[in-house]
């Protein structure tokens, strides 16, 4: 009963904001508002139901942990600049409350000119000796502050992780469980959520399975990642002349380069939205979609393709336009018991001569099959197939 009074009593409040929209932009904005209203509330439904799933299934994991011998050495690198002191401290307690116990954090504060950061940070190092602290004279980037981290870095793995980002408490334990197993992995990947501003768990990325082509698209590895530190000192670190896609080009030049990929599909790292960060808006960062189109289009040249690079649609996405060897040959396979001319006409309205490339070739075969006869023996039929070439139409 509790409940069916709190359903009409938001219906009424709809109701009331409807009628009001109406009254000031007419039906089709009092429309409008009502289907966003209800888009909203599903998408909050969703989010709450997450919520609740993943902390069942943090549950479940904590209880069926797998047994892992300590024997590989993480270097999880944070770079630091201007942090919020709240979400630094939960990412810092988010390392050291590891199941696995084989790490080392390297924070490194990128000139954020904060004696008390400094202060902060110095407390943290000397608690735990894991933990090991360097600061920059100036601000020098995202990407110059992550180098400085692996030139002191000593894992056999490297993980990079946000000043406001947290990871799971079994982040590390089910990584090492995967790397012992699969010893040939030199990128690991896994799944990720998002912390929203009140705290709550929220829009869970399950990715994919290796693909290079894919990550010639989009970064769909980003973070959570383990990468072996031998690789990354071979290819001279990250760039910070890509700030923003920096983490993308050293994904794309590690496949370029051969590395094995795997992917780690469990939810092992929290991303914090803000305002600050691509996970509140694609936007948040301009310059890093020209970054990534720069990544792309430089693995694009080291693979020796002949095509060009542009961005998609989507932010951050992009598009790789493959340069049409010639000539071009096209067949096009139709089922139909119509005429082959008839056929063909049809086909006028979805392949256009006139625009058709002179180079290329459509070969139109129409397959038409035969009603099959009373007297037919069962599991007996035949087709006949009608060819048309050359240039579409002839």
């Amino acid at each position: 009963m509790n409940q069916l009074r709190w359903y009409l009593r938001r219906l009424r409040e709809l109701v009331r904001a409807a009628v009001r929209t109406a009254r000031r932009d007419g039906l089709g904005g009092a429309g409008h508002q009502i289907r966003e209203t209800f888009r909203e509330r599903r998408v909050r439904a969703g989010f709450r139901r997450y919520h609740r799933w993943i902390a069942r299934r943090l549950a479940s994991r904590e209880k069926r942990r797998p047994e892992v011998d300590p024997g590989l050495l993480f270097s999880v690198v944070v770079p630091v600049f201007k942090p919020l002191r709240k979400h630094l401290r939960e990412c810092i307690s988010s390392v050291r409350r590891q199941i696995y116990s084989n790490w080392e954090l390297i924070l490194v504060d990128d000139g954020s000119e904060d004696p008390a950061l400094t202060r902060f940070l110095r407390k943290v190092s000397r608690a735990d000796s894991r933990v090991r602290v360097v600061a920059l004279a100036a601000n020098r980037g995202i990407g110059a502050a992550t180098n400085a981290g692996l030139e002191l870095a000593r894992g056999d793995y490297v993980c990079f992780l946000d000043h406001d980002d947290a990871l799971t408490r079994d982040a590390l334990l089910l990584a090492a469980y995967h790397l012992l197993q699969d010893p040939t992995t030199d990128f690991l990947y896994g799944d990720e959520d998002k912390v929203s501003q009140h705290g709550r768990l929220v829009e869970p990325w399950f990715r994919p399975d290796s693909n290079s082509d894919l990550l010639l698209a989009y970064n769909f590895v980003s973070h959570p990642v383990a990468v072996r530190r031998s690789l990354i000192q071979e290819l001279g670190g990250v760039r910070s002349d890509l700030d923003g896609s920096q983490d993308h080009d050293l994904a794309l030049r590690l496949a370029d380069a051969g590395a094995r990929f795997a992917h780690l599909p469990e939810v092992i790292y929290h991303w914090r939205i803000s305002e600050t960060s691509t996970s509140g808006s694609v936007t948040a960062k301009p310059y890093a979609a020209n970054a990534g189109l720069r990544a792309v289009t430089e693995s694009v040249a080291r693979r020796g393709w002949k095509a060009a690079v542009r961005h998609g649609v989507v932010p951050n996405h992009y598009e790789v336009l493959f340069e049409i060897p010639t000539p071009v040959t096209v067949a096009v396979v139709v089922c139909s018991t119509n005429p082959p001319d008839a056929v063909l006409d049809s086909l006028r309205y979805v392949i256009d001569p006139d625009i058709l490339r002179q180079d290329l070739d459509v070969t139109v075969i129409v397959v038409r099959p035969k009603l099959i006869a009373r007297s037919t023996a069962p599991g007996r039929s035949s087709s006949k197939a009608s060819r048309i070439r050359g240039n579409c139409g002839t």
